[in-house]
């Protein structure tokens, strides 16, 4: 039990967030999700997340790092599109 989906839009343009982390349960992040999280440096992607959506964190300018589980299985065309500070993704085993 709790949150599997982060939904399309559900976090878009909130400039405030500098780093997420997310539930050891979610599977799934929708669609532009964290689109135009300009402040947004870090993000932290637990294993068991399955898929990242279309244009999922498009235009966080300010995103450093991001770490990706084995479990995933697909990333949409454009989640990281202009992402120009972004140059560090980690994969990781558990």
């Amino acid at each position: 039990e709790g949150i599997t989906t982060i939904g399309a839009r559900a976090f878009i343009r909130m400039n405030q967030v500098l780093s997420i982390s997310l539930p050891s349960t979610l599977q799934h992040i929708k669609t532009y999700a964290f689109d135009n999280c300009s402040s947004l440096k870090s993000v932290f992607i637990p294993e068991g997340v399955r898929s990242i959506g279309y244009c999922a964190f498009q235009n966080c300018s300010a995103l450093e790092f991001v770490s990706m589980p084995n479990s995933l299985r697909e990333i949409g065309v454009a989640a990281f599109w202009s992402c120009q500070s972004l140059d560090n993704v980690w994969w990781y085993r558990q």
